[in-house]
């Protein structure tokens, strides 16, 4: 691994540089993100795009996801399955 990460082997710290503060960012977003909050005993939101993870409801000016008044995933579905001559 330090051969791959160009690194002497005493310098194993290395390895874990950035983890605190990643520990600390996660404790962050467990307190503030309601999406984790309102859940007991979630540590973790899951989300279905990427979209959905940065909670975003436009992007260039266009509805995504939820937020997007023509979607619909039904007829999505519909259409990839004719598509795909299902």
């Amino acid at each position: 691994m330090a051969l791959w990460l160009n690194i002497n082997s005493n310098d194993y710290d290395f390895l874990d540089a950035g983890r605190e503060t990643l520990i600390e960012s996660r404790g962050f977003s467990r307190q503030h993100d309601n999406r984790i909050s309102s859940h007991p005993d979630a540590n973790w939101f899951w989300a279905d795009t990427r979209a959905q993870a940065l909670d975003l409801h436009t992007i260039n000016g266009l509805d995504v996801s939820v937020h997007d008044p023509l979607r619909d995933p039904k007829d999505w579905r519909k259409k990839i399955k004719a598509m795909e001559g299902m």
